[in-house]
């Protein structure tokens, strides 16, 4: 599973600069057509090319980096996480603003009395509004998925913060689980017979004297020692 993880990782990153680069052309020429021909610019284009900007300097060094130089800090699952998530709220802000903007305009982008230029313009607007949605839902599906299974691996014992997708397994089991891991209570009763040994041997030893045989007397109810005659008459 571990390799699949990566293969979809490198998946989205590649694809994710490649719908940059789509929308990072589209907003460049909305930008230069609005500005040389109106005198002003659309918000959501200017967002758009910062968003796609921040997206090609990051993504691809992100993958190179992944095949080129194992455990490269940037690489980091908590770092490309963070990164990711500014990424996806980015993107959120470009398609969101796109979408408002694109409200105002017909859906099939059909004008009565337009310009050929109009068209070309509306169509731009929806390219633009339907990649950056594209690209927020690739940034947010996988970055969610990633954040939530280093959580669960956190639980299980095994941290992964510190270290790269391609390098951990994402499905280990518990650590505990392993093969040659003891719980440490275990060790525990191996130490009671070395605290019990010292109490019971003073009290042991004078319970094994016999005191009244060495003496030559006999114990009450018992027989004589041997040795010792008695008459069975009385004496005078």
């Amino acid at each position: 599973m571990s390799a699949v993880v990566n293969l979809i990782r490198l998946g989205v990153l590649v694809t994710a600069s490649v719908f940059s680069v789509i929308v990072l052309g589209v907003a460049a020429h909305m930008l230069s057509v609005t500005v040389s021909q109106v005198g002003f610019y659309w918000t959501f284009a200017a967002l758009g090319i910062a968003t796609s900007i921040l997206t090609l300097i990051t993504l691809p060094i992100l993958a190179a980096l992944s095949v080129v130089r194992k455990g490269a800090m940037p690489n980091f699952i908590v770092i490309e996480t963070a990164w990711l998530t500014t990424l996806w709220v980015l993107w959120l802000s470009t398609a969101a603003h796109t979408s408002n903007a694109t409200a105002i305009l017909p859906t099939s982008c059909d004008f009565d009395l337009v310009i050929r230029g109009d068209v070309i313009h509306c169509r731009e607007f929806q390219a633009m509004q339907a990649f950056s949605w594209l690209t927020w839902i690739m940034l947010i599906g996988y970055n969610g998925f990633i954040i939530t299974m280093a959580f669960m691996q956190q639980i299980r014992g095994n941290v992964v913060w510190g270290k790269s997708v391609n390098e951990v397994d994402l499905f280990a089991p518990p650590a505990l689980g392993k093969p040659g891991m003891q719980p440490a209570m275990m060790a525990q009763p191996q130490m009671v017979p070395q605290q019990m040994t010292p109490q019971m041997t003073p009290q042991m030893t004078p319970q094994q004297t016999p005191q009244p045989q060495q003496m030559g007397y006999p114990a009450q109810g018992g027989y004589p020692a041997q040795g010792v005659t008695h008459s069975s008459y009385p004496q005078v």
